[in-house]
């Protein structure tokens, strides 16, 4: 739902308080819209893990060690293996 709130006749922390509850603030002077504002969705916590959905709509399964196993043909181009020492 969206408020419209005078800017001459309200506080900010009332407006804040308005916007943390989920509400669109229109703020107006002389009846004349002036600024939108809208809460902001928080950041995913770093605890979760993203899915990686690209794969999705392909149908294709790609296995885990795909992304986490070294590939031979890449180590032995190089003079170091890859990936994490033991």
């Amino acid at each position: 739902m969206t408020v419209h709130v005078n800017i001459a006749k309200t506080t900010l922390s009332d407006v804040v308080d308005q916007v943390q509850a989920g509400e669109e603030v229109i703020l107006t002077r002389d009846g004349e819209p002036v600024a939108t504002l809208r809460g902001i969705k928080p950041a995913p916590k770093a605890s979760e893990r993203r899915k990686l959905g690209i794969w999705d709509h392909l149908n294709v399964k790609i296995p885990d060690e795909v992304f986490f196993e070294p590939d031979p043909e890449v180590e032995a181009a190089m003079d170091e293996p890859v990936g994490p020492k033991p």
